[in-house]
C-alpha cells in the first residue's frame, strides 16, 4: 500500500490524500485551500477507481466540481446535500450533476483490491466519516476532521473501542496541535454561555455562525428555549435544518414550536427566488416558508426584540441591526475568532463590524469542530498503531513530542507500507 498526501502536511484544509494498492488508486477528500491559494486535481484523475469525500466543508470537498462524472464518487447523503444547497443559495454555480454513492456508517465496501469502512465521525459539520482502508493485509485509517467534545462525543469512543489495534498506520489531523478550546470546551458550555448571554439581555439577541455547523444550531435552539426567547432563522438556515431531519428527528425544524423563520423583507427576497427556481430540488419547503406559525417579518423584532434570537449571515446580522436604531443588542458570534484577526488570510471584514456597534454587546462563544491534542492522544493511545502520519495541520514537526511512530511527509511525497 502507498500513501501520498498530495496536499495538506503543511496546511490546515485543502485536503487531497492517495492511497494506492496493486493499481486501484483512491482519492480521500478533494479541498480547496483556505487561503484561496491556487488548487488542482491530481492531472491523471481518470485513472483513480474513486473519490471518497469525508464531510462537507470545502477544504475537504471543493473541487469536486472539476471531478469527471465518470470517476466513481463516494459522500453521505446528508453532506451532499449541504454542498449542493450551498451552490444554490451563495450562487456558486448551478447544481452538480455527478451521482455520488452514499456512505453509510460501518458498512464496508470495495473499490478495486481495497476495503473500506466509513467511521461515523463527530464535528461541526453532520454526516462526517473517517475511513478504514483495508488491502493486501494492511490497514490504515484516515481520520478526516473529528473531536470528542461535540453533541456526538460517544462516535469518539466508539472510535477508540472499535477501530483495530496496532493497524499499520493512522493519518491523523491535527488542526488543534497548538492551541487549546478552553474557554467554552464543550458543545455543551457553548450553550450554558448562550444561555448566559441570552438572559442578560433585554433587547434583541443576534447570532452568527455557520448553518452547517447542526450541533451550534441545536445549541442556540436549546438556549433559546430555556431563556423564553424565539429562534428565528434565515431561509437558508430552514433549509438546512431540514435537510439534517434525515440524520435525526432531535434536530430543530421551523414547524416546531418556538422557531420561526424570516421569511419576508431582507434578505428573503433573494432567499426566495433560490427556492422558487430550484422547486424540485426543494420539494415542499416552499409552502413551509409561509405557514402562518412559521413565518416572520423585520416588524416584529422591532416591536417585540425581546422575544427573539435570530441567527443570519454576518452581513445580514449588520443590516438588521440597522433596521433597529436605538434598540439594545447582544451580538454571539459563534465562529472561530481567526476570522477577526486583521491581517491575516482568513480574515472577514464584516463579521469583525459587528464588533464595537453602538448599544450593543459582542460575545464570544464558540468550541471548536477539531480535537484538541489531549483527545488526539487518546485516539492513538487506544489504537497503537505502527505509524503515526500527520496531516491537516500547520504543526506536523510537533507530532513527535506527543505521538511515537510519527513518520513526517512532505506534500507528494509517497509512503510505502
Amino acid at each position: 500500500m502507498r500513501i501520498t498526501i498530495h496536499r495538506g502536511t503543511n496546511e490546515i484544509g485543502g485536503s487531497c490524500v492517495e492511497v494506492e494498492y496493486n493499481g486501484t488508486r483512491l482519492l480521500l477528500d478533494a479541498g480547496t485551500p483556505l487561503d484561496d491559494s491556487p488548487a488542482a486535481l491530481p492531472a491523471d484523475i481518470d485513472a483513480y477507481a474513486g473519490v471518497l469525500i469525508s464531510h462537507s466543508h470545502q477544504d475537504h470537498y471543493g473541487l469536486v466540481e472539476r471531478l469527471p462524472e465518470d470517476v466513481p464518487l463516494y459522500m453521505g447523503k446528508v453532506a451532499w446535500q449541504f454542498a449542493q444547497s450551498l451552490r444554490l443559495f451563495t450562487k456558486t454555480g448551478d447544481l452538480l450533476t455527478h451521482n455520488p454513492i452514499p456512505l453509510e456508517a460501518g458498512k464496508t465496501f470495495r473499490v478495486g483490491d481495497i476495503s473500506v469502512t466509513p467511521y461515523l465521525a463527530d464535528h461541526s459539520s453532520p454526516d462526517a466519516f473517517g475511513f478504514l482502508l483495508e488491502a493486501g493485509g494492511r490497514v490504515v485509517y484516515y481520520t478526516g476532521d473529528f473531536r470528542a467534545h461535540g453533541r456526538k462525543s460517544k462516535t469518539f469512543d466508539y472510535l477508540c473501542s472499535r477501530l483495530p489495534r496496532k493497524m499499520d498506520a493512522i493519518l491523523l489531523e491535527g488542526t488543534m496541535m497548538d492551541r487549546g478550546n478552553s474557554a467554552f470546551a464543550s458543545e455543551r458550555e457553548v450553550e450554558e454561555g448562550m444561555v448566559e448571554a441570552i438572559r442578560a439581555e433585554s433587547g434583541i439577541v443576534c447570532l452568527n455562525c455557520s448553518a452547517q455547523n447542526i450541533d451550534r444550531m441545536v445549541s442556540a435552539f436549546r438556549a433559546a428555549k430555556r431563556s423564553g426567547r424565539i429562534l428565528v432563522v434565515d431561509i437558508y438556515t430552514a433549509w438546512i435544518l431540514r435537510l439534517a431531519q434525515q440524520l435525526s428527528a432531535n434536530i430543530p425544524d421551523i414547524n416546531w414550536d418556538g422557531m420561526r423563520v424570516l421569511s419576508h423583507n431582507r434578505p428573503a427576497a433573494g432567499y426566495y427566488r433560490n427556492v422558487k427556481e430550484h422547486a424540485e430540488f426543494f420539494g415542499g419547503f416552499l409552502q413551509d416558508l409561509y405557514n402562518s406559525g412559521n413565518e416572520l417579518w423585520v416588524q416584529n423584532l422591532v416591536d417585540s426584540p425581546s422575544k427573539y434570537l435570530i441567527k443570519l449571515s454576518d452581513y445580514w446580522l449588520a443590516d438588521i441591526l440597522d433596521r433597529l436604531p436605538g434598540i439594545s443588542s447582544t451580538i454571539i458570534y459563534s465562529q472561530w475568532a481567526g476570522y477577526l484577526e486583521e491581517g491575516t488570510p482568513q480574515y472577514n471584514a464584516k463579521a469583525a463590524s459587528l464588533k464595537g456597534r453602538e448599544n450593543s454587546t459582542f460575545r464570544l462563544i464558540h468550541t471548536s469542530g477539531h480535537a484538541v491534542r489531549e483527545d488526539l492522544m487518546r485516539l492513538v493511545g487506544s489504537v497503537e498503531p505502527q505509524t503515526v502520519i500527520p496531516l491537516h495541520t500547520e504543526h506536523k514537526n510537533a507530532y513527535a513530542e506527543y505521538f511515537p511512530n510519527v513518520h513526517v511527509l512532505d506534500d507528494g511525497e509517497v509512503f510505502e507500507l
